[in-house]
C-alpha cells in the first residue's frame, strides 16, 4: 500500500497531479517486500494496535480527526530532476470532497482535479477535462490521503497483518518496528518513536527488473495546528532518487463548500447521455 502511493502506474495522470511521477520507474510494476531488519533489532514490545493508538493520539487523537470538517494544505515538492519545486494545493472536506491543484515547474501549466463527493474529474492543460471513474477515481482519492495526513487510518484499513517485530532504530531515533502486510500481499516496515509515539517512517523493498530497490519514507518537522500535531516534511528515497514534500501551510476547518463546486464543463460531461447537451467523457481546453 505504501509503495503504491508513489509508484502506481495505472493512473499516471493522477500520480503526476500529486507530483509523484518521479518514482514511477523500474519499480512501478514490481512486488514489494519488507527489507531485512537490522541485526540490532530486539524482538518484543508493545502490540501493534497499541502503537497505532499512541501514534494517533500523538497527532491529536481519533476523536479530533473525526470532528474535523475540512483541511487546507499548501506544499512544495522538490526533487533532483525538477528545475524548481512543484506547488501543490489540496482542499479536503467531509463527504469525500476534495480539490487538488498542482503548478507544474517551468511554466508547463496547472493540473487540477477534484470531487464533489459524487463526481470526480481532472483537468490537464493539454488534454482538457476528464471524468474519473472506477479504479482511477478511487486511486486518486486514496493518493490525496497522505497529503492530508490520513496515513495512519489508511494503513489500518489496508493492513491484513500487523505485528510488532521489536525495538529498532530509524535514523538516529529509538523506535518500535512493526511489520505490515496489506491486501495486495505487499510488505512494509513501519517505525514508531519510543519517545513520543509518532510515526517516524516506512521502509519497503521493491523487486524490480534492475534488482531489489529499497524505498524509505520519513516524516518529520512536526508542528501544532490547533488540536493537531502534524508532520510538515515528508522525505522519500528510492533507488538513489530523492524527493521531498514541504508542507508550507495547513489550515483546519476553513475550507468553504464552494471550493468543491464542479466546473461547468464537468457538469455538462456528467449529464446522462440521453439528456440534450450532454458531452463526451473528455472535453478539450477550459
Amino acid at each position: 500500500m505504501i509503495h503504491r502511493l508513489f509508484t502506481e502506474k495505472s493512473v499516471p495522470m493522477a500520480v503526476a497531479a500529486l507530483g509523484i511521477a518521479l518514482f514511477a520507474g523500474s519499480a512501478a510494476c514490481a512486488q514489494t517486500s519488507a527489507p531485512d531488519s537490522p541485526p540490532t533489532a530486539k524482538k518484543g514490545g508493545p502490540a501493534a494496535e497499541k502503537l497505532f493508538e499512541k501514534a494517533m493520539d500523538a497527532m491529536g487523537g481519533m476523536k479530533a480527526f473525526e470532528a474535523m470538517k475540512s483541511m487546507h494544505v499548501e506544499a512544495e515538492l522538490s526533487a533532483m530532476m525538477l528545475p524548481e519545486p512543484m506547488v501543490i494545493v489540496l482542499d479536503h472536506a467531509d463527504g469525500d470532497r476534495w480539490l487538488l491543484n498542482q503548478q507544474m515547474p517551468g511554466g508547463m501549466g496547472e493540473i487540477k482535479a477534484g470531487s464533489d463527493g459524487k463526481v470526480a474529474w481532472m483537468h490537464h492543460p493539454m488534454a482538457g477535462y476528464q471524468l474519473l471513474e472506477g479504479p482511477m477515481k478511487e486511486q486518486m482519492a486514496e493518493q490525496t490521503r497522505i497529503v492530508r495526513h490520513d496515513l495512519l487510518s489508511q494503513i489500518k484499513e489496508e493492513a491484513t497483518e500487523l505485528e510488532t517485530y521489536g525495538a529498532s532504530t530509524f535514523g538516529d531515533e529509538e523506535a518500535w518496528e512493526v511489520h505490515m502486510t496489506d491486501k495486495d500481499g505487499e510488505k512494509s516496515k513501519l517505525y514508531f518513536s519510543q519517545d513520543n509515539g509518532r510515526i517516524l517512517g516506512v521502509k519497503s523493498t521493491s523487486d524490480s527488473q534492475m534488482g531489489p530497490v529499497d524505498i524509505t519514507i520519513t516524516f518529520g518537522e512536526w508542528k501544532e495546528f490547533g488540536p493537531f500535531t502534524l508532520y510538515t516534511k515528508m522525505d522519500m528515497e528510492q533507488g538513489g532518487q530523492q524527493m521531498s514534500v514541504a508542507f508550507k501551510k495547513i489550515e483546519i476547518d476553513k475550507v468553504q463548500d464552494s471550493a468543491f463546486e464542479l466546473p461547468q464543463e464537468v457538469k455538462d460531461m456528467s449529464k446522462p447521455a440521453t439528456q440534450p447537451g450532454s458531452q463526451p467523457s473528455t472535453v478539450p481546453g477550459g
